[in-house]
């Protein structure tokens, strides 16, 4: 999946769908950051805020291995955050900041 599409929705703070590994249902993504892990693994931070395979999900913080996305849609809607509603914050302490939403 294109890193930099990722990073663009990031900035613009626009929601967006994805499905992960062999998945055919959608997830709606809030994305907050793209890091590069101890591990090396390219991955994205923010808040699940829907899974259609699951209609009673509750949403919240989420991991996701870019290189296992296989569909990737940028929408209209955007996001906000809040006093109640904060940034992702990768785990961990040997990470790499690939891009992450600007103030934060």
């Amino acid at each position: 999946m294109s890193q930099q599409k990722i990073c663009d929705a990031i900035h613009a703070q626009t929601v967006i769908r994805l499905r992960y590994k062999e998945e055919l249902q959608f997830r709606e993504f809030e994305p907050h950051v793209v890091y590069r892990s101890s591990k090396d693994n390219v991955l994205i931070g923010g808040v699940q805020t829907k899974d259609e395979s699951k209609p009673f999900f509750r949403s919240g913080p989420h991991i996701f291995d870019i290189s296992l996305i296989n569909k990737l849609v940028i929408t209209d809607k955007t996001f906000e955050l809040g006093p109640t509603k904060r940034p992702f914050t990768p785990p961990g302490e040997d990470n790499y900041i690939i891009c992450r939403l600007r103030g934060f």
